[in-house]
């Protein structure tokens, strides 16, 4: 049997509000709770996520269901409730329990904005991907506007 290793450490990164304060442990926790042939899944796609979103563009939305649809949205094939889990706490350091996650993809399926390819794998829709794009770019507007707002109230004084 080959044990099968992720190198990577949340050990560095700074404790956020709202935020786990042991995100390497939860790591490890979730690494072991992966199947084999999950973990070679993620190590495959680690660095082939889509890079049209950043960890601002994550850390505004709003609820698990975006947090979900978000996550599918940056891998490049379908993912199960497991490797979501593992993924999102790994690039985008927020925790979720398998037990929502495999709920929220239940409701993005049902919705028309993800796909269960497979027994326990989904990956997500067209419809999905305009979705979590509109959402994000809303959020980007609505950032930039709140600095031009701070701009001008401190150029007025």
């Amino acid at each position: 049997m080959t044990i099968v290793n992720h190198q990577i450490t949340l050990s560095y990164i700074p404790h956020r509000k709202g935020q786990s304060h042991n995100l390497e442990e939860k790591r490890k926790l979730l690494w072991e709770k992966l199947s084999d042939s999950e973990k070679k899944w993620i190590i495959s796609i680690w660095d082939s996520r889509r890079t049209v979103f950043n960890i601002s563009d994550f850390s505004k939305l709003n609820n698990a269901t975006d947090r979900v649809l978000f996550v599918l949205a940056t891998s490049t094939d379908s993912l199960s409730a497991m490797e979501i889990c593992y993924i999102m706490l790994s690039k985008w350091y927020k925790t979720i329990h398998i037990t929502t996650a495999s709920a929220k993809l239940a409701f993005l399926s049902k919705k028309g904005l993800a796909d269960i390819t497979t027994i326990g794998r989904v990956r997500i829709t067209d419809e999905g991907t305009k979705t979590i794009e509109a959402l994000v770019e809303k959020n980007r507007n609505n950032r930039k506007r709140r600095i031009k707002y701070q701009i001008k109230k401190i150029k007025s004084g």
